[in-house]
């Protein structure tokens, strides 16, 4: 039978089938004698075949479980509880938003929650009631139907849809592109997480205040330096306070942030940064001012060049800007974080994405550049501070085919 080996030192349980061949050629020539012709093309020796893809089937299964009690290599419930042992959790899937959607009509009329409209085929849900007002205009929200990343560009929700489209609504216009959702986070994705966030219950060291505020629902990604002089220095471009910490944080709210801040705090280390709220300690009840940054963002644009190897790709164009999308928020199955805080934007790094999007699309050339009227563009990577994030939206996203 197969045994297991063990990958050192990464601790992987691999089966050894090189056995399960010759063990159950002699099991089969043990019960119908030596001088049985096992070879692959006899009926006995299919059926040998067959019994051993079994058993080799049931050895790699048992390697699998034996691999979940290794967090590098779980998946699934076992690695959400080998998580929640550091008191970690998967990010649950997320809906895309449409705020600021202008709706007109008859004055007065009444649109209920649950009214849809679609854009580019998806559906999206309105998600208060809203009353025309004497002019016959208001302003809602609206979520889409599913979760995961749903783009919905800008212009794009005006679409009615029949028996959810109440009578006196006429139009409906999205002036801003929707804040697009994500779908369930991977066990890729969760893993690298895990690692990210494994001095949650710490405290005082850089990794303790990194790990609580990345586990914070909404949090997408942080940039950290301390200072441990006591004069003023500037570090990496940062200027920080003599003893003190700065953080500068892309998602969550500022409340959130700052608790999890003081939580993780160095002891007696003073703050930097623009966002200031006070947090009252929960043994003493005094009050502290915590800080932080909220990044500047730098809205850039990039340009495919591709040629499509076979018929049936699908729209070149509409695959890579998806893809793109993706990337760019963290969305793709293979765990890139895309853009996030103080990563720069890499030709090389986008094309890598967009050779995701269908093995049949050949990218033969991408350059980037600061979003403009007349943009500069360019196969170097853009620069992004550690204050800074970039972005990209789909009309910024050109696709030239070959």
């Amino acid at each position: 039978m197969a045994t297991y080996n063990y990958v050192s030192p990464s601790g992987l349980i691999v089966p050894d089938t090189s056995q399960i061949l010759a063990d159950t050629e002699n099991e089969w020539k043990a019960l119908f004698g030596d001088d049985l012709d096992v070879t692959p093309d006899t009926p006995q020796g299919m059926l040998i075949a067959s019994d051993v893809a079994v058993r080799a089937e049931v050895a790699a299964n048992n390697a699998v479980l034996a691999n979940q009690i290794n967090p590098n290599y779980a998946g699934g419930i076992f690695l959400d509880d080998i998580w929640a042992l550091t008191g970690g959790k998967r990010r649950a899937a997320s809906y895309t938003l449409v705020d600021g959607v202008q709706l007109t009509g008859i004055p007065g009329v009444v649109i209920p929650s649950g009214s849809r409209r679609a854009a580019n085929g998806n559906l999206f849900e309105l998600l208060s009631t809203v009353v025309l007002d004497n002019a016959g205009r208001g302003v809602g929200i609206f979520q889409a139907l599913e979760p995961g990343a749903i783009a919905c560009p800008a212009h794009a929700l005006t679409t009615p849809v029949v028996g959810y489209t109440p009578p006196g609504w006429e139009t409906s216009d999205n002036p801003q592109a929707g804040l697009i959702g994500s779908e369930a986070q991977s066990d890729f994705s969760a893993r690298k997480e895990r690692r990210q966030t494994l001095a949650l219950q710490g405290r005082s060291v850089a990794e303790a205040v990194f790990s609580n505020v990345k586990a914070l629902s909404g949090v997408n990604s942080l940039s950290l330096r301390e200072n441990t002089d006591s004069a003023t220095a500037i570090i990496d471009g940062i200027t920080l306070a003599g003893h003190s910490v700065w953080v500068c944080v892309d998602g969550g709210s500022d409340e959130a942030v700052a608790a999890a801040l003081y939580r993780a705090k160095t002891g007696g280390a003073g703050w930097n940064g623009a966002v200031s709220v006070a947090v009252t300690d929960s043994w003493s009840g005094q009050k502290s001012i915590v800080q932080f940054d909220r990044p500047a963002t730098r809205p850039v644009m990039a340009k495919f060049t591709v040629s499509a190897k076979t018929v049936g790709t699908g729209d070149p164009a509409s695959l890579i800007k998806d893809t793109i999308l993706n990337y760019a928020s963290g969305q793709l199955t293979n765990g890139e974080e895309g853009f996030v805080l103080g990563a720069d934007v890499s030709p090389f790094e986008l094309s890598a994405a967009a050779n995701t999007a269908s093995p049949s699309l050949f990218i033969k050339s991408v350059e980037v550049a600061l979003k403009a009227a007349m943009p500069t563009w360019s196969k170097e990577e853009i620069a992004i501070g550690l204050n800074e994030k970039a972005t990209i939206q789909v009309d910024d996203i050109i696709v030239v085919t070959l």
